[in-house]
């Protein structure tokens, strides 16, 4: 399918999204179109952002890890996100004391990932001042403008996967969930999870898989998918994460579904 025609498929599904909008669609638009960059956020706010983030990863249902990461015992089992303290738990200790009670995050692997993302953290604060400071090296445009931020950006990306791999960062060494990352941190990119390729698919961007239950896409099929999405914005002039929002609603993300009516999803 042509650009044009997968520009027109997404232009219609925005109409039929606010076709059926419920007052909860208008106030998350907004909220998500008044996005700015995460510019001052120390090391500690960051790996309670990445923490949150792995939490989230795997397909887990958006819902259950909200009501999760939002309760005292979360903000306590981590230290308060304090990088040295929680750099130094003990993994088997720490799956001891708190798994039954982090059973929304599906994989008790997540535990050790998260303890090593603050490893990591301290491995990246040898040679750069801060973590906020390494990302900043590698100059990935936040807002893209043209055709050639676009290209910028997935070259410096690539550049910033390469280093996290050095350090073993967990998760975010790997593509969908760095881009998470950085849509979280305000730049113009999107997470190409499960919600989004199932849009994608729709939509016409990506081809569909007959007969696979539980679809593998490729990391260059999730990377169309993010280019495209960023190509539809230069074009539309529509900011990154209100398009993300569209594409969760198609794809029926637990945490958006309520801004659509349900007659939405009876086509």
């Amino acid at each position: 399918m042509s650009d044009h025609e997968t520009f027109d498929n997404m232009d219609v599904l925005i109409q039929r999204v606010h076709q059926y909008e419920t007052t909860d669609l208008l106030a998350e638009i907004n909220l998500r179109a008044g996005r700015s960059p995460l510019s001052d956020l120390g090391d500690q706010e960051l790996l309670r952002l990445c923490i949150n983030l792995i939490a989230f990863s795997q397909s887990t249902p958006a819902a259950r890890v909200e009501v999760l990461i939002a309760t005292e015992m979360w903000e306590r089992a981590f230290e308060g996100f304090d990088i040295e303290k929680v750099s130094a738990l003990d993994p088997g200790q720490f799956y001891d004391e708190y798994w039954q009670k982090m059973g929304a995050l599906r994989f008790p692997t997540k535990l050790k990932s998260m303890i090593n993302c603050a490893k990591c953290f301290l491995k990246l604060g040898k040679e750069h001042s801060s973590f906020l400071s390494c990302l900043r090296s590698k100059n990935i445009p936040i807002s893209i403008e043209d055709d050639e931020d676009i290209q910028n950006f997935w070259s410096q990306f690539d550049n910033l996967k390469k280093d996290f791999k050095l350090v073993e960062m967990p998760f975010f060494s790997q593509q969908t969930s760095l881009c998470h990352l950085l849509m979280m941190l305000g730049y113009d990119c999107a997470k190409p999870d499960s919600m989004v390729m199932s849009a994608a698919v729709d939509l016409g961007m990506v081809p569909s898989q007959p007969g696979t239950q539980n679809p593998n896409y490729s990391d260059s099929l999730r990377r169309r998918v993010v280019k495209t999405m960023q190509e539809y914005c230069v074009k539309r002039k529509l900011r990154m994460p209100v398009l993300d929002l569209y594409l969760l609603i198609q794809g029926g993300q637990s945490s958006v579904v309520h801004m659509v009516h349900p007659e939405f999803y009876r086509k």
